[in-house]
């Protein structure tokens, strides 16, 4: 990657604000969003003939539904392989358990960490590597901004690609103890900026262009003011 297209990787936890951070470079910045997710999504979609509008909306990405009930999964090494982690045998499938409805972000889980990335590690970063050159090269992108840094080989790339890490961090957003492996804080990646959104969008912006302007002119302590 050449140092015409910038890279920015958010971290941190659920609820934090990535996805408000990355809206506000694509606005003001000319950034390109793109996820590590992207094409988890892509496959559920297609693995539960599912729209991928109802992985990716705040209200039903929480909330179970009938349509990611495993027994509609017509990847059949992936229900194998959920089985076997909840210690369903394979061959006595309980129907109660095939027919639960499973949330979006259940099923992501599932699909990107114990399935995917348990059976080809670099997997998502392979598949992200890939869109990142296809937008550098294809559609000459100058600034694209990754929404979902979650394990240290997403964070490795990104910083191989000369790009940086940012951690968001919101008060009440904290990740628990019997959280999935995927939720993290971020601060295990070194991160090369701390956004703090403890305050009011106005904020939250100044801070993010102020991040910006301070990346692209390489000064210290840049301050971004946007009038009340």
């Amino acid at each position: 990657m050449n140092e015409s297209t910038t890279i920015i990787g958010l971290t941190g936890p659920i609820g934090s604000g990535k996805d408000t951070v990355a809206d506000l470079l694509a606005t003001h910045c000319n950034a390109r969003k793109l996820a590590f997710a992207d094409a988890l999504r892509c496959e559920i979609s297609d693995a539960f003939s599912i729209e991928q509008v109802f992985l990716t909306r705040r209200e039903t990405k929480e909330h179970p539904m009938s349509a990611l009930a495993l027994s509609r999964c017509l990847d059949t090494a992936f229900v194998g392989r959920v089985l076997i982690l909840n210690q369903h045998p394979v061959f006595s499938m309980s129907s109660e358990f095939l027919n639960a409805p499973r949330s979006p972000r259940q099923i992501m889980q599932w699909w990107g960490t114990e399935y995917r990335r348990a059976a080809q590690p670099g997997y998502w970063v392979s598949k992200a590597a890939q869109r990142i050159c296809y937008m550098h090269e294809t559609l000459g992108t100058r600034l694209i901004v990754i929404t979902d840094v979650r394990f240290d080989d997403e964070a490795r790339l990104v910083r191989a690609l000369g790009g940086q890490i940012w951690q968001i961090k919101r008060p009440g957003c904290e990740v628990g103890s019997a959280a999935h492996v995927s939720e993290v804080s971020g601060e295990g990646f070194a991160p090369n900026l701390v956004i703090e959104n403890d305050h009011d969008m106005r904020h939250l912006q100044q801070l993010v262009l102020g991040g910006w302007a301070e990346r692209q002119w390489r000064i210290p302590g840049v301050r971004v003011e946007i009038p009340a």
